[in-house]
């Protein structure tokens, strides 16, 4: 037990680099992931908006690929599901609702 506690520091040491690395590729993505539109992209958002709903009246969402199809229907189950964490974090239970 002594030998473990005694290569604790040493391990400790090795991992320093590799979470600096992981955790400064975090943060990179993170400022630009979660970062709220600058005022010049909310031109492009209604631009993105009508080509999606001009899309969707035009039957383009039915000329996808499979890869295209498969990756959109993960996304969407993604989305559903942790539609349903929240839900169940928010009632803090898995039955329902306390009344």
């Amino acid at each position: 037990m002594s030998k473990l506690a005694a290569k604790i520091p040493q391990l400790v040491n090795q991992a320093k680099p590799v979470v600096n690395a992981n955790l400064n590729r975090f943060m990179h993505y993170a400022k630009v992931e979660l970062a709220p539109p600058h005022p010049g992209e909310i031109p492009q958002i209604f631009r993105d908006a009508g080509k999606l709903i001009k899309g969707a009246a035009t039957g383009r969402w039915a000329r996808v690929t499979v890869r295209e199809g498969l990756v959109n229907a993960i996304i969407t189950a993604e989305v559903i599901c942790w539609f349903f964490v929240g839900e169940i974090i928010g009632k803090r239970s898995l039955i329902g609702y306390k009344v």
